[in-house]
């Protein structure tokens, strides 16, 4: 039915007009919910009574061609969106009549309904069908409130229901304000769950996750958000420590389900179909929503996994037409989007291969596509998932000049996709491309990271030219240290790199760098440590994973000696009274500062707009200053070390010392100190243990000269006295 063209004839008043299309849409079997929301455009239009005459065709039709209960269905949806009109009042109390006359206290609901008499229809039908839908044990929940009854029966002498509440006490209501506040619900809602059987629920808690999810849908209306299930549920009938998990298995159990799904992420949504639903109606609307072959790909590998996971059978209803539509893009692109029509081909070739049936529409084939492609090379390169690009790389081998198309991509393909290659030109006879290849990334290994990658996993076939594998770790080391180093490269391309450098590093136990390690020596070793040591590229698991392959082998370069303190980076040297000042004012910024700063990123953010708020941008800003500024603190504090007097040489210039130094050029002195970092004062002559100047003097005595830079220029001055400030 077009409702349009309904409610356009209306407004022209051309209710013969109107009354044709309306006997066409009954005759052809139009559904009632239509033919219900063409009444309401009707009636919108100010005809009401064309609507009532449209409404009596339609339910006369029903009455002579359906059962009762068929055209009562039809009565109900109808009959509130009209004006009141006696005769369709009559007609659809006989109706109930001929569906409900032998239920008992039939004619004494019907008459609490008004439906004969004056009562708004849409609340006659509601008193009526609650009354009729009720019987001894029936469980009712509030409409408005969160409260439950239970119905204990129909007392036909005070004409009321007798009801039970969740703590026993037992109350009376009318049929019709029964009917207002209250609707009968399942044993399994979470509201009767909760009032009547608390010790179901918690059982249910632990055992059936899919349950609880249904009963706690239809307390809320058919859906329900993963923080309104949390608070439902937690802590009164699981604890929050237990949350997490349970929640995984109720997703699991989600998809399972045919009366559930989850849609959205944060919140993620649970639904509820009373009806049932199934696997294929759920994608659906993922269908109906993709547009190109990758998209539908993407839905059959989909339902492939669902497919696997709830134990289903291949459904060729919803896999024929995604097929047929991708065999009809291959052929119809192939000519304006050679891309998408190389996608759809390779897309078939995967559904097959994923045992979803065969295709009745003729498309072209990636063979034939890649022969018509100006550049088929890049036309793979173009491909983004992996296994349309393998299905694409054999495609482009058949071409007569595959081994030059293949070389093109040789250097740009990923690691686990040069085997393939390898192979392919191997089978051409071009072995010698690969060979080329290998040398320019020895060469350049940083514009060659995946050929590296695929060298050290170990190619199937052996290479002539492969190189040992020390040489090939320290282009892997290479490559990320430059990767980190260049600051224009693509983030993603640096992090997707590295991270596949560091699993193919560590893949297996390490196998292979425990294979390169065991055939070094102790000062070749030395170095492949402090390369691990300083690699920016990898991570602190990677990187202890690594060093501990490297003491198996040579625990001795793990012993270290001792050093001079001012040489030991794990430490700050201070003196007491600096400690002490820092952890006051690290007191003040967690205690003061930053809770103020709270507040006043609270009160700039009552001010409305956040985007336009320059107090809030202010505060959050200085929020951001004052963490860093605590974690900094904090860990110079876990490193400080307090100064004593033992500490202090008394021969030499240490920590802790003041030194009269002597310029050999004029015999003038000076007196220096050598503090720690947060005692120096450069005018007072207190110098920093770390700067260059102290680290001149450290570890000498009277007698011994140093070249200072104390008046602007460097001299040569000689130590002359010595002495211990702590």
């Amino acid at each position: 039915m077009d409702l349009r063209k309904i409610q356009e004839l209306t407004e022209k008043n051309d209710v013969d007009a109107v009354e044709i299309e309306w006997m066409e849409a009954i005759e052809s079997g139009e559904s009632a919910q239509a033919m219900c929301e063409a009444l309401k455009l009707i009636v919108d239009a100010k005809q009401p009574d064309v609507a009532v005459m449209l409404a009596s065709m339609l339910l006369s039709d029903a009455s002579e061609k359906q059962t009762p209960a068929e055209a009562l269905d039809i009565a109900r949806l109808i009959l509130p969106t009209l004006p009141a009109n006696p005769e369709l009042r009559t007609a659809t109390a006989k109706l109930y009549k001929q569906v409900y006359a032998q239920v008992e206290h039939f004619d004494l609901f019907m008459d609490e309904s008004g439906l004969e008499s004056n009562q708004a229809p849409r609340r006659a039908i509601r008193t009526l069908d609650t009354c009729l839908a009720l019987t001894p044990g029936t469980p009712l929940a509030g409409r408005y409130e969160q409260d439950v009854l239970r119905v204990d029966g129909f007392n036909s002498l005070t004409g009321c229901f007798d009801l039970t509440e969740p703590g026993g006490r037992q109350i009376s209501l009318e049929p019709k304000p029964l009917a207002d506040n209250y609707e009968p619900v399942e044993d399994g809602d979470f509201r009767v769950l909760r009032a009547f059987r608390p010790d179901d629920l918690i059982e249910l808690v632990a055992n059936d996750p899919t349950a609880v999810m249904i009963g706690v849908c239809r307390m809320n209306g058919g859906q329900v958000d993963s923080l309104e299930l949390k608070d439902a549920i937690s802590p009164r009938y699981l604890p929050p420590k237990k949350w997490s998990n349970w929640w995984t298995k109720a997703k699991t159990a989600v998809k399972r389900s045919p009366f559930l799904t989850i849609e959205g992420r944060n919140p993620t949504f649970i639904i509820y179909h009373a009806e049932g639903h199934s696997l294929e109606q759920e994608l659906a609307a993922s269908v109906e929503a993709a547009r190109v072959p990758l998209e539908l790909l993407e839905v059959l590998k989909q339902y492939v996994r669902e497919l696997k996971l709830r134990k289903l059978e291949t459904d060729p209803t919803f896999v024929s037409p995604i097929l047929d539509t991708l065999a009809k893009q291959a052929d119809s692109f192939r000519k304006r989007r050679a891309a998408d029509a190389l996608t759809a081909s390779l897309a078939i070739g995967i559904a097959q291969t994923l045992g979803l049936g065969e295709v009745e529409t003729p498309y072209p084939s990636p063979s034939e596509l890649l022969s018509e492609a100006k550049a088929p090379a890049k036309a793979v390169l173009a491909l983004t998932d992996p296994s349309l690009r393998n299905n694409a790389l054999v495609a482009l081998a058949e071409r007569e000049d595959a081994a030059e198309q293949l070389a093109e991509v040789l250097t740009l393909l990923s690691a686990n996709e040069l085997d393939l290659v390898d192979a392919k030109l191997r089978d051409a006879g071009r072995q010698e491309l690969v060979e080329h290849a290998v040398d320019e990334a020895m060469r350049r290994p940083v514009a060659n990271p995946q050929i590296c990658i695929w060298l050290w996993q170990g190619p199937s076939q052996p290479l002539k030219n492969a190189p040992n594998l020390l040489d090939l770790f320290s282009r892997l080391m290479k490559i990320m240290q430059e990767m980190h180093r260049d600051p224009d490269l693509d983030r993603t391309l640096r992090r997707e790199t590295c991270g596949q450098i560091r699993s193919t590093l560590t893949a297996g136990a390490c196998k292979t760098f425990r294979k390169t390690i065991s055939k070094l020596d102790e000062g070749v070793a030395a170095t492949v440590k402090r390369k691990i040591e300083v690699n920016p590229g990898l991570s602190e698991a990677s990187r202890e994973t690594l060093l501990n392959v490297v003491r198996d082998e040579f625990y001795a370069l793990f012993i270290q000696a001792k050093v001079a303190s001012w040489l030991d980076d794990g430490a700050i040297w201070t003196t007491k009274e600096s400690i002490d000042r820092l952890e006051s004012e690290l007191k003040e910024l967690v205690d003061v500062a930053l809770p103020a700063n709270s507040r006043a990123i609270g009160e700039a953010a009552a001010l409305g707009d956040l985007s336009e708020n320059a107090e809030w941008q202010y505060a959050v800003e200085e929020q951001r200053r004052l963490n860093g500024r605590v974690a900094q603190m904090q860990n110079d504090l876990m490193k400080a070390r307090a100064l004593s007097h033992g500490d202090v040489p008394s021969d030499t210039v240490g920590i802790g010392s003041k030194i009269t130094v002597r310029r050999v050029s004029d015999q003038h002195e000076t007196e220096l100190t050598i503090l720690g970092p947060w005692e120096s004062n450069v005018e007072l002559n207190v110098f920093s243990y770390r700067t260059p100047l102290a680290l001149e003097l450290l570890g000498k005595g009277i007698g011994d000269t140093a070249t200072l830079k104390l008046d602007g220029s460097a001299q040569e001055y000689s130590i002359a006295g010595l002495d211990a400030i702590i």
